[in-house]
């Protein structure tokens, strides 16, 4: 039935066979040819331009990381998304929602709910639990921020819950250290450091993944409540770089490269053990090196030009410290949440006391038409 039909399209559509004769084997064997180089033919077309949608949403996926530090990646991660769910590329897809929600974290959290339980719906699906458990953090700090603090720990307890039953340490840690955050929202920095403090033993005593001990790292550093734990767990993570440098061990993720962690260690040594200590010849020598370390991170780094401005202002160069403070304010105009960046420098000025320099600064805010 189906081969009479065809040949009734095929007559139609101007295909024509003898009339009133048999159809000869070879003009069956030309029609089953025809049918085969078509499919072939409609197969390829199909195929390269499935592979030229990959190739330029790999293209994008590299773009978007490469644009992460000065934070203008919104548009073309909206663009990926809409390609990747036209193309049903789950991977593209994950990177895509990712790269949305990590814009939106910490800044607009109406946007940031809606496209983290895209998210998580994405990572779930395909069985990433990695991501999931790591996703799930960034929910949780966001819930914290926004004083969410039931509906955070009850997260939290979830997710603990989860990791036991799934017999997964490192899943465990990552919950672990979501509730030494939590403890540290209510005020709780001791308990908060002991538990991260006992994470890491635990990391190290099982030989969990640099990656999760340089991370862990980090968080104690911004939590350290003596000069000797500082200098202690800075030079935990001094080893890290080291070996990093003699491995030639580029990066553990697209984010966690030598270049970000040798970074983060020179700024927590200098804002935290070097300026308190009033070593300004020694944070000067830092803060040089510091810059060429990542000039282009350094270029969009609030906090660090914070620091520059405190070791002006400590050394009596004022005239430096409000340049500084110009471009930190440059930086602060050209952000998503620029108004977060002035609240932040502002708060710092006044906290150090530089209310001169406070004061210029809001006056300049005021009049490059922000608000």
């Amino acid at each position: 039935m189906e081969w009479t039909q065809f040949l009734v399209k095929a007559r139609h559509s101007g295909l024509r066979f003898p009339r009133n004769k048999r159809i000869k084997r070879t003009d069956m064997t030309r029609v089953f040819l025809f049918v085969l180089i078509l499919q072939l033919f409609l197969k390829f077309t199909a195929s390269a331009a499935v592979k030229g949608d990959t190739l330029h949403m790999a293209q994008m996926e590299k773009k978007i990381t490469d644009n992460i530090q000065a934070d203008n990646f919104l548009d073309d991660s909206q663009q990926l998304l809409r390609e990747a769910v036209a193309a049903d590329n789950a991977h593209y897809r994950t990177f895509a929602l990712e790269s949305i929600t990590r814009f939106y974290y910490m800044k607009i959290p109406d946007s940031f709910y809606l496209y983290y339980h895209r998210l998580e719906a994405s990572v779930w699906q395909v069985k990433d639990y990695q991501n999931f458990f790591r996703y799930r953090s960034w929910y949780i700090y966001q819930l914290i921020h926004d004083q969410k603090m039931k509906q955070a720990l009850a997260v939290i307890n979830e997710d603990t819950k989860r990791a036991k039953e799934m017999k997964r340490p490192d899943f465990l840690d990552g919950s672990l250290q979501n509730l030494a955050h939590y403890y540290k929202a209510l005020k709780m920095n001791k308990e908060s450091f002991n538990l991260s403090e006992s994470i890491l033993a635990s990391m190290e005593k099982r030989h969990a993944k640099a990656e999760d001990q340089i991370n862990m790292l980090r968080e104690i550093l911004n939590n350290c409540p003596t000069d000797d734990k500082l200098l202690l767990y800075l030079s935990k993570l001094k080893n890290f770089i080291d070996v990093m440098r003699r491995d030639h061990i580029e990066s553990y993720s697209n984010l966690l490269t030598q270049k970000f962690v040798e970074y983060n260690y020179y700024r927590v040594y200098i804002n935290r053990y070097l300026m308190p200590h009033k070593r300004y010849k020694e944070a000067k020598e830092a803060l040089d090196y510091l810059v060429k370390i990542d000039p282009s991170r350094f270029a969009h780094d609030l906090q660090s030009q914070d620091i520059w401005v405190d070791y002006y202002v400590a050394v009596g160069d004022n005239m430096k410290a409000l340049e500084m403070n110009d471009q930190m304010l440059e930086i602060a105009k050209s952000t998503l949440c620029h108004v977060n960046g002035l609240l932040m420098v502002l708060g710092h000025h006044v906290k150090k006391g530089m209310i001169e320099l406070s004061a210029l600064c809001l006056f300049k805010f005021r009049h490059v038409h922000l608000w």
